[in-house]
């Protein structure tokens, strides 16, 4: 394979760091529209996921001490 020159090479590297950055904002601004689309249905998951964990906290709590859950 030839040699390049330190221009070429220079050039190349510039072209590069050109297409990735481009690539990387293009994924940024996909996933910050996915976020933002989704952002309602993910509150409801959490606020449902927090409830359900707080039910089974009072429930473990309700139960008296020693006696097997599952009997």
């Amino acid at each position: 394979m030839a040699e390049m020159t330190a221009e070429a090479k220079a050039a190349r590297r510039e072209s590069q760091r050109k297409w990735y950055a481009a690539h990387i904002e293009e994924r940024r601004s996909y996933r910050r529209q996915w976020y933002a689309a989704n952002k309602e249905k993910r509150q409801e998951y959490m606020a449902r996921y927090w409830q359900k964990k707080a039910d089974q906290m009072a429930a473990a709590s309700s139960e008296p001490a020693g006696k097997d859950p599952a009997a």
